[in-house]
């Protein structure tokens, strides 16, 4: 090669080279870090598997998890037919049937199969010849949950339908780059693709096909890369026109509505402890007439798993009861 064109091109990507190496090393003054994995994930089963509508769907099994803490229990999910997570004995001949439907709240997470809020509702309503079915998916939102209700109101037919709601879902349902990159570090647990949803310039809601986290070569070694993939993300998701609180609200009518077209009351069930939230959308619930309960509590390191996060046993207890006592307040499988 010509020495007059060799150096100048030797030149420019030495000097590219180092421009990427100075930022690479300011990134790490900062305290960022390259893509990681989560320890813990690798000692968890494979939960899930992938759906081209849903993104992840629970797959039917028995499946033992390790305590998060040395204060904290193992326990044991079961998955059952369509997805639902078992929630205890009912009679044979029931006559009512309850549909729960939202995240790792609703399906919960980091507590064995006995110790959620749809198990204890079962134990309670037994008795009343009520089963109670469990279709909530560990990173779900609103979205997610109404896709998976459509599908299963297909197959089965519910007496009242429930939709637990924590402020987080906002985010989920318009695809969130932080939230999908979480997922993505999870993998090992099957979810990490996501569909969301977004609005054209008339406010109406545009249904998009899960997709998951750009994936670029020395992801695992350079920060730089991770702030590419990022910056990536960030522009897929982005849209001019999309309010999460507005697209929320619009899937939770889509979600009254199909219930009720399908013969079944519909409750609301808020589990976020943020106020802010809860006031914001008490307004909405009261225009829409849709049935809702705060059943939102302080959590602390009384009601939440140790080193995990999510609601305990005593939690879930809570849930219950705050459910049950408005379902009969309200009459609602009268």
């Amino acid at each position: 090669m010509n020495k007059r064109i060799f150096f100048p091109f030797l030149s420019f990507f030495v000097t590219i080279f180092l421009i990427i190496l100075l930022i690479e090393i300011l990134l790490r003054i900062s305290g960022k870090d390259p893509w990681g994995s989560f320890r813990i994930d690798l000692r968890e089963p494979t939960t899930n598997s992938y759906h081209n509508i849903l993104g992840w769907i629970p797959k039917p099994g028995v499946y033992k998890f390790k305590a998060h803490s040395g204060e904290a229990e193992d326990f044991t999910m079961t998955i059952i037919k369509h997805g639902m997570r078992y929630s205890g004995k009912y009679e044979k001949n029931y006559n009512k049937t309850i549909a729960t439907f939202g995240g790792s709240f609703t399906q919960g997470a980091a507590v064995d199969d006995e110790d959620n809020f749809p198990f204890f509702l079962q134990k309670e309503l037994r008795k009343k010849s009520i089963r109670i079915e469990n279709y909530g998916v560990a990173g779900y939102g609103t979205y997610q949950s109404l896709l998976k209700l459509e599908r299963i109101l297909s197959k089965r037919k519910f007496d009242l339908i429930i939709y637990s709601f924590i402020s987080h879902h906002e985010y989920r349902n318009i695809g969130d780059e932080y939230w999908l990159k979480m997922l993505s570090k999870f993998s090992k647990r099957g979810h990490f693709y996501l569909p969301y949803v977004s609005q054209n310039r008339k406010g109406e809601l545009v249904r998009k096909k899960p997709i998951s986290y750009i994936k670029l070569p020395l992801r695992e070694k350079l920060v730089i890369v991770n702030k590419i993939e990022k910056r990536i993300m960030k522009l897929k998701f982005y849209s001019p026109y999309t309010d999460p609180k507005i697209v929320t609200q619009k899937l939770i009518l889509d979600m009254k509505g199909l219930s009720e077209k399908n013969n079944s009351k519909f409750l609301l069930v808020n589990l976020s402890n943020d106020n802010n939230i809860v006031q914001n959308y008490k307004y909405f619930f009261n225009k829409e007439k849709i049935n809702y309960i705060n059943c939102a509590i302080n959590f602390d390191n009384t009601t939440t798993v140790k080193n995990e996060g999510h609601p305990n046993r005593k939690a879930h207890k809570i849930f219950s009861k705050c459910i049950l006592d408005f379902i009969n307040k309200k009459k609602l499988l009268n």
